[in-house]
């Protein structure tokens, strides 16, 4: 799952969860097609873009890095895992 994934996702149970903030409708919507638009990108538009969100929100920006740096470590410790248990 990636951060806009994990992002929608946490926006989605909000709406569920009486003690969380509720998140209005426009914003689950929003974030369902950013999302959306992220995954269609590549190449150039893709760097245009994460560039766009550095200079505009740049603490987000450094904040979602560290995450996608963080899920990507994960996911390697658990293939390792996962390769040294396989026999």
């Amino acid at each position: 799952m990636t951060l806009g994934e994990e992002t929608l996702v946490s926006l989605k149970e909000a709406l569920f969860d009486p003690t969380l903030p509720r998140p209005e409708m426009a914003e689950i919507a929003d974030m369902t097609r950013l999302v959306a638009r992220w995954r269609r990108m590549e190449g150039a538009e893709l760097v245009a873009e994460y560039r766009s969100w550095r200079d505009q929100e740049p603490c987000i920006t450094a904040g979602m890095v560290h995450a996608a740096r963080n899920c990507e470590k994960a996911e390697v410790r658990a293939l390792l895992r996962y390769l040294e248990a396989t026999p």
